[in-house]
Parts: C-alpha cells; structure tokens; sequence
C-alpha cells in the first residue's frame, strides 16, 4: 500500500501498526480475497512539510491465516502481516528502510505501521503511521527547508471485501 519514492523514503520525495501481540480472539474473521482500499487523506503532519506521500485508492488482496493473522499482498515484495485482537488490528511492520543519502553526514530511519478496525467482517478502517528519525551532523539542515525531526504523519483509510 505505500510506495517509498525519492531515493527509498516516502518524506524525501521529498515526497516513502499495535505491537504485534496476540490479545482477544478476532471479534470479525475477515474473509480471504481482494478488498478496496480508499485513502481517507492526511490525518496529522509533525514534519514541516506539504508534500507527503499517501496511498493511492487501490485493491489489495487479505489473506485470513486463521490463527488471530492475516496477510496484506500487493502483488510486491511488500507483503505484510497483521495481527488482530478483538475488533482491533495492528499491522507494526508495515514498512521501513534506513537511508543515507550521498554527500550527507545523515542517516534517515522511517518506520510504517498500521493500526485500525473491523465495523464487520468485511468493513475496516484504520490508520497509517509514517514516523522518521534522523542521526547525524546534517540532520539539523533539515531545518532550513522546515523538516523537523524526530516527526511523523499519519493518513487514514477505509477498506470494503469485493
């Protein structure tokens, strides 16, 4: 569902989930197939800047593992496990990579994870977390163009079984 661009980060582009523990049994089983997701838009902004990435309104297919898991596949290797609690998932390792981009005393670590909902076992909603942590001398250049580190955005979705 999120894309990293501008060299692996969905900030730099500037433009590119719960705790993963197992708690109540699954109040909804959600059914295995293709779901459609809806962006919802940007729901909080600590970094500075206009330009976010977001998930495009896409399809994506949910595995229900049985067990209190499913898997989101996007036809990518960034296929992603969630966990469910209750009504509640979390999906904690969405995405994330660490960039140190050229010529730049910086490291750049960004995390994605999900959190959300079941109203039923074939409506969701929930939220996607994007948060960035920066190490280095350079990090403070960030300033300059209004990015203040550590931050993180958040944007919401709706997601319905076909």
């Amino acid at each position: 569902m999120i894309v990293a661009l501008g060299g692996g980060s969905p900030l730099l582009g500037l433009p590119a989930c719960g705790d993963g523990t197992t708690g109540a049994p699954p109040t909804y089983e959600p059914p295995t197939g293709v779901w459609n997701y809806v962006n919802e838009g940007i729901l909080s902004n600590s970094c500075g800047v206009d330009n976010l990435y977001t998930d495009p309104n896409t399809e994506f297919y949910l595995t229900n593992l049985g067990d209190g898991t499913f898997t989101v596949g996007q036809g990518t290797a960034e296929d992603f496990d969630c966990t469910m609690s209750a009504e509640t998932f979390s999906c904690p390792d969405r995405l994330g990579d660490t960039v140190m981009p050229d010529q730049l005393a910086v490291t750049l670590t960004w995390q994605a994870r999900i959190d959300g909902s079941f109203s039923s076992a074939t409506a969701m909603a929930g939220v996607q977390t994007i948060s960035f942590v920066c190490d280095g001398d350079a990090c403070d250049l960030a300033g300059a163009v209004g990015i203040t580190f550590p931050c993180a955005y958040e944007y919401g979705f709706t997601a319905t079984k076909q």
